[in-house]
């Protein structure tokens, strides 16, 4: 072998075992480079998701708070468990809890192949923490909860407790992982063969190769470093800028998906938080924030808007007879129907209307609206507007639906400069309109602030008088006319407030009806009436009754009747000494769930009694359709029996009808000789009334004296 060749030998082995070791160093380092800015690139996209995903979780618990409050505040459940499933939806979302401040957890939505719900109360230092307005994060490695007071009007009522699930963002980082070192690991492999390659062709191409593609490997990464980097500062990058097409662009496309995916979720999870998930108007949270706004650009500009209040009349009767999806049709047609008409009510008056208008959603069957409006005039004239349009009815599937609106308005600045009193005046002016009798709009005055004040003291009031047993149950005779013997007694509910003296029934009862407390008041009438009779048992006849005045919203109750079963069987009494009065309104309003208790009492052997008959819808159906054992005949009709007019015909038709029916009759409200001789010779069963005996505590019910005081 020549020297030459032999140097040239050595000295090629010594550059090829140089640049060997060289290539084989270069390797390590690019390796641990490469590790190193994908370790740096993890923990960045890490910390920064959890950030994000902490603080985007505070924002919908809040937001979600917010939401709950006012049905939380009505102890409307249904709103409170729809609105809890729909969070729970949330893919982030695995679990949600709602309490009141008494550690009662009173909704509990979860998802139960993704977590198992937690059944276990709050401690008392969590609840303090609630109740002084503070928001709790308890953080975990896969789940963390924030716990949020649900507040109305500054004052904490509940909680809500959301466990959010950190495994998606863990499996995002996991994946980025799994590609970073796959990619690595093929980059690394590519990186060797192409040294070898090189350095058997020349060194210095293989030194400046080595050193062109550490170059190229490194700044894809890099690249990436900075995309997450700013996606961590909130900046929108809906791709990184490389236009590699190996695995770096693979990895580096994915990257940019996911950032995509987490700005459409945010803008999801913001658009939920601002609109009705319904009809897509805004929502309370929204108009809250806009009636700032509005009140900000009219003061500025010395203008007029008005607050509308809109609440669907009888809107829970749609639900009842027809189903919840064709109310929840029905809503999205009366929000179209809406926007269409204040759409055209802009066109037309769009020289005085410089501002667009608002139109929300709060929840149920309520919605709001902002307008500008020169004055109370106008403000009433957009108002009769909507009530003319809702006049023609709504087509839903195949059913014709006639829904009314009453309507409550208050207008800026007449009737409050800040956004809680206008709302709370608009409020006002919707209970005043559905109180005289629906269908109408009601303009904001002082005096109904008034009133609305003693109605909510009375509330109030009625609460604690329940609570209390502060009512009292009196009696009032009930004689066969024919024979004048004590047939039995109607119970009558009596308030005798300590303060207000007499309350009339006429103005608690239909109080009780509104506030969701005619369940608990009707059990302890018929509780007490019950006791009395038991008390009786010695001294009254076989025929002796008491007739028991049951609401429209009792006959709805599921337990009435085992209720009345259970206080007969407890007080030792005969269900023959019982009878139920009811009203024709009951029997128009919820034919088909009042049938079938009716139906039972019937089989029970209890006669029913339809009262005020002639005042309300009279139909001869009501007494084909349901088991009515007699008829009442009103006080209106009996006062009229002194004069020789059409009233004392009508009376005289009615107990005709009775006979013809074969049903038996009561007149009440007897309280002249004439009318009780008029009312015998015509064949009357029974009467009652001031002549015969005014209604009376049952200590001084008299079983013997009423028959003599009566002859």
């Amino acid at each position: 072998m020549k020297l030459r060749t032999k140097y040239s030998l050595i000295i090629l082995g010594i550059t090829l075992v140089s640049l060997f070791t060289l290539s084989i160093s270069l390797g390590l380092l690019f390796n641990q480079s490469n590790q190193e800015l994908i370790n740096i690139n993890e923990n960045t996209v890490r910390n920064e998701f959890i950030t994000r995903m902490n603080i985007n979780s505070e924002f919908v618990t809040e937001q979600i708070a917010l939401t709950l409050a006012l049905p939380l505040y009505n102890y409307d459940y249904g709103m409170l468990k729809l609105l809890a499933d729909v969070a729970v939806a949330d893919d982030d979302i695995v679990s949600l809890r709602i309490f009141d401040t008494d550690n009662n957890f009173l909704i509990r939505s979860s998802v139960p192949d993704k977590y198992k719900l937690d059944l276990s109360t709050l401690d008392s230092d969590t609840l303090n923490k609630i109740s002084n307005h503070q928001t709790i994060l308890i953080d975990g490695l896969q789940h963390f909860v924030l716990i949020a007071p649900i507040e109305v009007f500054e004052k904490v009522i509940g909680g809500v407790e959301i466990t959010f699930s950190r495994i998606g963002v863990q499996q995002d980082i996991l994946l980025m992982r799994e590609l970073g070192n796959a990619a690595n690991d093929k980059n690394t492999l590519k990186f060797y063969q192409v040294a070898i390659l090189v350095t058997l062709i020349v060194c210095l191409l293989v030194i400046t190769a080595s050193y062109l593609i550490t170059a190229w490997l490194v700044h894809p990464i890099q690249a990436m470093a900075d995309f997450a980097t700013r996606i961590g500062r909130g900046e929108s990058l809906p791709k990184i800028p490389m236009n590699q097409t190996d695995e770096l662009g693979e990895l580096a496309n994915s990257m940019g998906e996911m950032a995509s995916n987490l700005e459409l979720r945010s803008y999801e999870i913001n658009h939920l938080a601002y609109h009705d998930y319904l009809t897509d108007l805004p929502n309370r949270l929204m108009f809250t924030a806009e009636l700032e706004n509005w009140i900000d650009t009219f003061l500025i500009q010395k203008k007029k808007f008005s607050t509308l209040l809109l609440d669907l009349d009888n809107f829970k009767q749609v639900n009842d007879q027809y189903g919840h999806d064709i109310g929840d049709e029905l809503l999205i047609n009366v929000s179209a129907r809406l926007s269409r008409i204040l759409d055209a009510d802009h066109k037309e008056h769009l020289y005085k209307r410089s501002k667009s208008y608002f139109l929300g959603r709060l929840g149920s069957d309520q919605f709001i609206l902002l307008i500008e409006v020169i004055d109370e005039n106008d403000a009433q004239g957009v108002a009769q507007q909507i009530l003319n349009n809702f006049k023609s009815g709504y087509k839903t599937r195949e059913f014709e639906i006639a829904i009314s609106v009453s309507i409550g308005v208050s207008v800026y600045p007449l009737h409050g400069d800040q956004g809680a009193s206008l709302f709370q005046n608009a409020e006002i002016a919707l209970f005043d309109a559905k109180n005289s009798g629906k269908s109408v709009a009601h303009l904001f005055t002082q005096e109904m602030s008034r009133q609305f004040q003693v109605k909510i003291e009375l509330e109030k009031e009625l609460r604690k008088a329940i609570a209390t047993d502060a009512l009292e149950v009196w009696y009032q005779p009930i004689f066969d006319l024919q024979s004048n013997k004590l047939n039995g007694a109607e119970a009558l509910v009596r308030w005798i407030h300590p303060e207000r003296g007499f309350i009339s029934p006429a103005t608690f009862i239909p109080l009780a009806e509104e506030t969701g407390q005619m369940i608990l008041l009707g059990q302890l009438i018929i509780d007490k009436i019950c006791t009395q009779l038991s008390a009786w048992q010695n001294q009254i006849e076989e025929d002796f009754h008491v007739a028991i005045n049951i609401s429209a919203i009792q006959l709805k109750q599921k337990n009435l009747i085992e209720f009345i079963l259970n206080q007969v069987k407890t007080k030792k009494i005969n269900l023959r000494h019982i009878h139920i009065e009811i009203t024709e309104t009951a029997l128009i309003q919820h034919d088909t769930v009042v049938q079938k208790t009716l139906d039972q009492f019937s089989e029970l052997g209890m006669p029913i009694w339809l009262d005020d008959f002639g005042t309300g819808f009279s139909s001869l159906s009501h007494l084909k359709n349901f088991p009515v054992s007699g008829v009442k005949i009103d006080r209106s009709f009996v006062s009229d029996l002194d004069s020789k007019n059409q009233g004392q015909d009508l009376v005289i038709a009615v107990m005709e009808l009775a006979k013809a029916l074969r049903l038996n009759l009561i007149a009440e409200g007897i309280e002249t000789p004439e009318q009780y001789e008029l009312l015998k010779s015509n064949q009357c069963t029974y009467g009652q009334g001031y002549l015969m005996g005014r209604p009376v505590p049952a200590s001084d019910f008299k079983m013997k004296s009423f028959n003599q005081d009566t002859q």
